[in-house]
């Protein structure tokens, strides 16, 4: 079961994520709203089929040596 906290940060953009569940869907999850508000999931990719779940994901947004 996923967890999911609110921090204050007046003024900050709304909190997008990319998450991956055990059936192999990729999904991309946000949250709006004045205090965080409660995740959604906003846009989905993939079969659910759970032979092709995701077992580990790394993401590499570094802009020099990536």
């Amino acid at each position: 079961m996923p967890r999911t906290t609110t921090l204050e940060c007046p003024g900050c953009p709304p909190l997008r994520a990319l998450t991956f569940d055990s059936l192999g869907l990729i999904k991309v999850i946000e949250a709006r709203g004045e205090h965080g508000g409660v995740p959604k999931v906003v846009e989905r990719w993939g079969d659910p089929h759970s032979s092709n779940c995701v077992l580990a994901a790394s993401i590499d947004d570094s802009q020099n040596d990536p």
